[in-house]
């Protein structure tokens, strides 16, 4: 016979162990992983956030011009 053919003569208290040894496993994989990306995610807001500044405006600098000095621009 093997060594987990027959029942547990403790009552199963080894399969219980090693199925808390697991969940407590895969629960410090699963928060390692939400770690890094929270971390990644705060090392990629400055730079997200530059490049939406930035794009901001570069979309309104046409429509801001001609609110503030549409008089001035004219073609002869």
């Amino acid at each position: 016979m093997g060594e987990h053919d027959g029942p547990e003569p403790d009552g199963g208290r080894l399969t219980d162990e090693h199925d808390t040894n697991a969940a407590n496993a895969a629960s410090r994989q699963w928060r390692s992983l939400w770690r890094i990306h929270f971390y990644s995610g705060m090392f990629a807001l400055p730079f997200i956030l530059l490049m939406s500044v930035t794009g901001l405006v570069i979309l309104y600098t046409g429509p801001i011009e001609d609110l503030t000095r549409g008089d001035v621009l004219s073609v002869e």
